[in-house]
């Protein structure tokens, strides 16, 4: 695979790996041309390291090629469109629900975290018990500890609002001087539905049709308030992708089904009300440069994901709702709850921007300019050699040796080299450069990487 950058953010996706072995092992795979998994020739012109000196690999806001020491400190100038220096000591939390923008925000903390800024942990938190009991230890003493937390809580057998939330809240009480700043994303629900369904369904229907319905007015019958309730229980995304007939059993009527209307609202609005920011899609901007305001995130150019529709699926809205009324109308009866949140903490978001004033709108547009400025960037980069490999929620990664471990936080080897084990992705930069794994300019070496 092409060497790429050590400046641009790697996108992971299950199922797009080649597969990972030990760390230990991983470099013997592959050995003698072949392909464990794939039985086949590898192509070694397409798996190589990074080329020193190859003008693709330093990006806008990178200061050179090489990866930046850690851990860093910083000696820069905010862009106009910010306000905010990192912090000392911040968590973010972003609660990614399943097709609301989660993929492109992984990326961005990804890039943080190559470039010294922070700690990225996430996807799942199934092992976030023993994270928190280390980051409880840090936060207990008598400074604040020098560090920026970046967590992706998208979904897992541990659930974000059963575990995690209430650990945050208790460090908020615990270390008042260490801002946490939570985000969650919501979307207009026949967009949602529709996206939902074109990315991971649509395909499906013609293999069984019985269980997922002929269309997407069936489909979307089955699916009641689909967006609240992946946000309260991100474990019911897998059961309106792959098992239907669980979806109400399981996850929509444990939740739900005792409660009339009023009832419901009131457990969503207690979950949602414990967000520092419940955003929109539509100012998907905005909410970055308030989580940049609150935390001091430095980088906030992401590249822009359009994540693919499984299966081969090439449908659109349009294709996928000839009566775009009808399918509305499906959406309306079949979530109400959806409708109501989507209405509520939509009128509240616009009610947040109306009191940040010109000054902040006049930052947003200036934000958007260059999020835009920074695609053709990102787009040049190659790619396949710098990605970060997915691994499953269960599938530990061996205990790392400190010296081979690339720390972007002060004085936490141990809480990194935990974060490093239990997430679902492994990052070259995770490893000091031109070490067992990666080549000298921190970029998987070669045969260590992806096999295709």
């Amino acid at each position: 695979m092409p060497g790429h950058t050590p400046a641009s953010g790697g996108r992971a996706v299950p199922g797009r790996a080649s597969g990972r072995s030990s760390a230990r092992g991983r470099a013997a795979k592959g050995r003698g041309g072949l392909s464990a998994k794939a039985k086949k020739p590898i192509d070694y012109a397409r798996d190589v390291g990074c080329t020193a000196g190859a003008p693709e690999n330093v990006l806008p806001w990178a200061s050179g090629e090489a990866l930046p020491e850690v851990p860093f400190t910083w000696n820069g100038t905010l862009p106009p469109y910010q306000r905010t220096p990192p912090k000392r000591c911040a968590i973010f939390v972003d609660r990614h629900v399943h097709k609301n923008g989660g993929s492109t925000m992984r990326d961005l903390l990804l890039e943080n975290e190559r470039l010294g800024h922070g700690l990225y942990q996430g996807y799942t938190q199934m092992y976030w018990g023993r994270l928190f009991r280390t980051i409880r230890q840090l936060h207990s003493g008598a400074e604040a500890p020098r560090q920026l937390l970046m967590y992706e809580a998208h979904f897992g057998w541990v659930e974000y609002r059963d575990r995690v939330l209430p650990d945050l809240l208790q460090l908020r009480k615990l270390r008042p001087d260490c801002p946490v700043h939570t985000l969650v994303r919501i979307r207009e629900p026949l967009e949602y539905y529709l996206s939902f369904y074109r990315w991971g369904v649509a395909f499906r229907q013609k293999q069984s049709p019985a269980a997922f319905g002929a269309t997407f007015v069936e489909w979307v019958e089955k699916m009641p308030d689909l967006q609240s309730t992946v946000l309260m229980r991100g474990m019911a995304a897998m059961a309106a992708e792959y098992h239907v007939s669980q979806f109400k059993r399981s996850y929509h009527t444990p939740l739900w089904g005792r409660l009339d209307d009023d009832g419901r609202q009131k457990l969503l609005a207690s979950f949602l009300d414990t967000f520092s920011t419940v955003a929109p899609m539509a100012h998907f901007d905005a909410s970055i440069l308030m989580a940049s305001d609150a935390t001091g995130l430095p980088l906030l150019l992401y590249k822009r994901n359009k994540p693919g529709q499984k299966g081969g699926f090439r449908g659109t809205s349009a294709t996928v709702c000839p009566d775009m009324l009808a399918c509305r109308a499906a959406v309306a009866k079949a979530a109400p709850l959806d409708t109501w949140m989507y209405e509520k903490y939509a009128k509240a978001f616009e009610g947040k921007l109306a009191e940040l004033g010109d000054d902040f709108a006049g930052r947003v547009e200036a934000y958007k300019q260059a999020v835009a400025a920074a695609q053709p960037a990102w787009k040049r980069v190659p790619r396949k050699q710098f990605l970060c490999r997915y691994h499953p929620e269960d599938d530990v990664i061996a205990r790392m040796p400190y010296s081979e471990l690339r720390c972007p936080i002060r004085d936490a080897p141990e809480l990194c080299r935990l974060s490093y084990s239990y997430r679902n992705f492994e990052c070259p930069w995770q490893y000091q450069p031109n070490s067992s794994l990666t080549d000298p300019l921190g970029c998987w070496r070669p045969s260590s990487g992806f096999k295709r």
